[in-house]
């Protein structure tokens, strides 16, 4: 993780003449961005001011997986939409607070099986075993962060107990109370942590953007609307691994809305934030990692009239270029528990039909991030054409 950290921070101080694409990734940031077809071509502006930024890609060879839109003032034409959709390319915009505004994939499995188990899952025993793996797994890469935070000795023994909760729970509510507990003692531990500025400007900011502080802010009553600098690059990188999250369910069939950890809400994609779970401590890693070695300078944050501390290009740009990385380790994880639901004995219980539990039963759940299952996909598919079953 510490060489993701290393390039992030090396990309934010290039300059650029033309939007940025790296792994796939293209990120357009500024003012007046369009995203617009040319000649068959897609041209994509960005930029601010006189630092207007153009780049052309044809539909052979353009190697873009995901556009990434940082702010929200612009414009993308119906061609362009079009045009992205027969690439299979994912859209995502994230605003300035670091808020996902639109995250969609073009492709996606469609399985009624899947999404029926995901709608009782939060009652059943499918859905506790969901969410103690994915609670475990977060609780136990925040442990292992704690060890690089001095005087985390008292937070990593409170983590130690919630972790020890969470093995005995039997129920949704009992494993969220004890990943709740563990979210506490872990981010007093990040309080002191500091933060550190250099350049022009850097001896007048305010003595609060200089450690870390409480997750929750004083402006919203929760992480939303960073109050300090640190909690500025948490959310909008919170922000991309959300969007990497949401594409990850629809591919593989999910609800992104439809939670089984995270109750359902208005305008939150609950299930995406389940499959962010055991990624959050990685994410902090890399987190940790630029607090710890790189300085900032005055110019990488604003500060609003209200008081909210937003990441300003081109920091965002490289934050945006870490989606592939999320990408790449939620696939596995998404799977996964698209393979659990399908599978998911209490879905057969509740919704008895005797043709779709036959077929449940020796269910391959397909695999379409990874590709693990293809080459058994396949053979299955031989062996029914053959009229063999």
């Amino acid at each position: 993780m510490s060489n993701l950290a290393e390039d992030l921070s090396a990309e934010a101080r290039q300059p650029r003449s033309i939007p940025s694409l790296t792994n796939g990734v293209l990120v357009l940031s500024g003012y007046g961005l369009r995203l617009s077809i040319e000649r068959s071509h897609l041209l994509a502006e960005d930029g601010i001011g006189k630092r207007r930024r153009v780049r052309r890609f044809g539909r052979v060879g353009s190697a873009i997986k995901r556009v990434v839109v940082v702010g929200h003032a612009g414009s993308i034409s119906l061609e362009a939409l079009r045009w992205m959709h027969e690439l299979d390319i994912a859209f995502v915009q994230i605003g300035p607070d670091g808020e996902l505004f639109a995250a969609g994939a073009p492709k996606a499995i469609r399985d009624v099986r899947v999404r029926r188990s995901q709608a009782i899952a939060p009652q059943t025993q499918t859905g506790v075993r969901i969410a103690r793996e994915l609670l475990s797994a977060k609780i136990i890469g925040q442990l292992a962060l704690l060890n690089r935070i001095p005087n985390s000795g008292t937070a990593s023994a409170e983590v130690k107990r919630a972790s020890e909760m969470l093995d005995s729970a039997t129920t949704i509510m009992d494993l969220r109370y004890a990943e709740s507990r563990a979210a506490a003692a872990y981010w007093t531990a990040w309080r002191a942590v500091g933060m550190n500025f250099v350049g022009p400007g850097a001896s007048h900011l305010p003595s609060r953007w200089r450690t870390v502080g409480s997750r929750q802010s004083p402006l919203s009553g929760s992480p939303r609307k960073a109050a300090t600098p640190a909690h500025a690059l948490l959310n909008y990188a919170y922000a991309v691994l959300e969007a990497e999250a949401r594409l990850a369910a629809i591919a593989v069939g999910c609800d992104p809305d439809m939670g089984i950890i995270h109750s359902d809400k208005p305008g939150r994609s609950s299930f995406a934030c389940d499959l962010m779970e055991p990624l959050r401590p990685l994410v902090d890693a890399y987190v940790l990692h630029l607090l710890e070695t790189r300085g900032f300078l005055k110019r990488d944050f604003f500060e609003t009239r209200e008081g909210v501390c937003r990441l300003m290009p081109p920091f965002t740009e490289a934050l945006a270029q870490t989606a592939s990385e999320w990408k790449s380790q939620l696939g596995p994880i998404a799977e996964r528990i698209a393979g659990m639901l399908l599978t998911s004995h209490d879905t057969i219980t509740a919704f008895a039909d005797s043709t779709s539990t036959a077929k449940k039963a020796g269910a391959t759940y397909r695999t379409p991030l990874t590709q693990r299952n293809r080459s058994k996909q396949r053979n299955d598919q031989a062996w029914n054409d053959r009229g063999v079953s």
